[in-house]
Formats: C-alpha cells, structure tokens, sequence
C-alpha cells in the first residue's frame, strides 16, 4: 500500500514537472513571438520616420565600387521602371544618391519624369545638394502607366568647377543602360523607389511649368 501511494506520489510529482516544463517553453515561445512582433512594429516605424513604408533597390550596389558621374551639358536620363504597386499610390518617391564634390556649387538642379507624352518636372538649388546624401523626389505616379519612366536629370549653369553628380554602379541585370551627356554608359545610377510614408518630404519642388 505504502509502494503505491509513494508510487502515486511520484507520478503526480513527474506529471507536475512536466506541465510546468511544457508551460515554461509555451510562455518562452509567446514571449519570443511578442518581442518579434516588437521588433518588427519598431522597426516599420523606425522606416515610416525615415519616410518610406517599402523601398526598391534598382541598382545593385553591394560590394561594387560607385562612381561619381557629374550632371554636365545635356545631363543624365536613366530610365526606371513604375510597378503596379506604386502606380497605384497617391504619392511615389524617389530617392537619388548624390555627390557635391565637398564644395557648394550654385546654379538650378532639374529633373524631368518622361513617359511618352506625359511629364513632370521638378527642380532644387545646387547647393542644397548634400554630398554622399540621398536627395529625394515625391511625385504623382498615377498620371503614368505602369512601365518604363525616364528619369532625365540636368542642370544648365553647371560646368566642370561647378557641379553636382549621381552616383552610378556596374550594370545591375535587367536594369535599363544610362546615358550622360548623350553617351551611353555601362553604369546604371543609385535610383531608390518608395513607397513614401506620412513623413515623407521632397527635397525638390515642382518646376515652374507645372
């Protein structure tokens, strides 16, 4: 009798440790899962602080070496190509990698958006360009098609002293040629596509036909 109460008592013990262990590994995986999803909401808020909810790398610049191509005479057009998705948003951005050559150059930045018959021009001064910086562009993709969209950028008082430039990598697969001052160049430039959040600011403006 004594044998089997002892034995009763060993097994309630065993099957007591067993809940608390399965208990533990329940409350460790839903702690894991609660910090994730922590993780996860601070870091898409920490984006949509930065102004974008999604970005779209065009030019693949991992481990390659950039190269500085300044905006001279006819300036740069690279085409880029609008998804569905940010065809389909009130506002879309773009996001230009930049250089100033460690000097403030004056003189009018211009960038034109071309598909077919339809365009947008925008335009900021040269010396807001921030050197290595990202200077960005909200504009209204709806009145494009889905599709390939030119992206010409040029400025007209530049010259060699005075200029500014988009930083450009190696051909990325699939991404379309770009041409500066008509040539065309095995480059592509550093064009980021967002899709931009509430805080999202434009460091140009639109042009004055617009």
């Amino acid at each position: 009798m004594e044998q089997k109460l002892a034995d009763i008592k060993n097994r309630s013990i065993f099957l007591a440790a067993l809940l608390g262990l399965v208990m533990g590994w329940m409350f460790l995986f839903a702690f894991i899962g609660g910090m994730r999803k922590t993780g996860d909401a601070a870091a898409h808020f920490g984006m949509e602080l930065a102004g974008y909810t999604k970005r779209i790398q065009m030019a693949d610049t991992k481990g390659k070496a950039l190269e500085a191509v300044p905006i001279l005479g006819t300036g740069i057009e690279q085409p880029v190509f609008l998804s569905e998705e940010m065809q389909a948003q009130e506002q879309a951005m773009l996001g230009f990698k930049m250089a100033a050559y460690n000097r403030e150059n004056h003189g009018t930045l211009y960038v034109e958006l071309v598909q077919k018959n339809v365009s947008q021009s925008f335009q900021m001064e040269m010396e807001q360009v921030r050197d290595n910086g990202e200077m960005r562009l909200l504009f209204e993709p709806g009145l494009f098609q889905v599709g390939e969209l030119k992206v010409r950028i040029y400025a007209p008082e530049s010259t060699g002293e005075n200029c500014v430039a988009v930083y450009a990598a190696s051909n990325a697969k699939g991404y379309l040629p770009l041409f500066a001052n008509g040539k065309k160049i095995d480059k592509n430039a550093v064009i980021y596509s967002y899709i931009p959040s509430k805080y999202a600011r434009s460091d140009f403006i639109k042009g004055r036909n617009e």
